[in-house]
């Protein structure tokens, strides 16, 4: 079973999704990619290296008296927690750029 963070993408736009918070973030972040490009590539960097310490972690636990569905079950969640994790940070940063570069500037759209 797929986790759902990663495996319900629908019509339904919701940050509760891998797909749509992505679409999110790079939407918000293409007018602003010069004071998002850093958190961007923390971003990357830090999914990718977390990524590999969680394969290296349960490559190291797997065995042959294990079910390996459930196994896979297990890595895959935390996996994909991991990544929801950093995902969201990744919004909340890239969301308030783009709010302190708005127009009419971001404490005037929150009076």
């Amino acid at each position: 079973e797929t986790p759902i963070y990663t495996a319900n993408t629908d019509k339904t736009v919701s940050t509760d999704n891998f797909y749509w918070s992505n679409r999110i973030i790079g939407a918000l972040a293409d007018a602003h990619f010069s004071n998002t490009t850093s958190a961007i590539d923390r971003y990357q960097n830090a999914v990718q290296t977390k990524g590999h310490q969680l394969i290296n972690k349960y490559d190291a636990l797997f065995t042959k008296d294990v079910d390996p569905v459930t196994f896979c079950q297990t890595a895959n969640q935390e996996i994909a927690d991991m990544a929801k994790q950093h995902t969201d940070d990744l919004l909340n940063k890239v969301l308030y750029t783009a709010s302190m570069g708005m127009k009419n500037s971001f404490s005037r759209s929150d009076a």
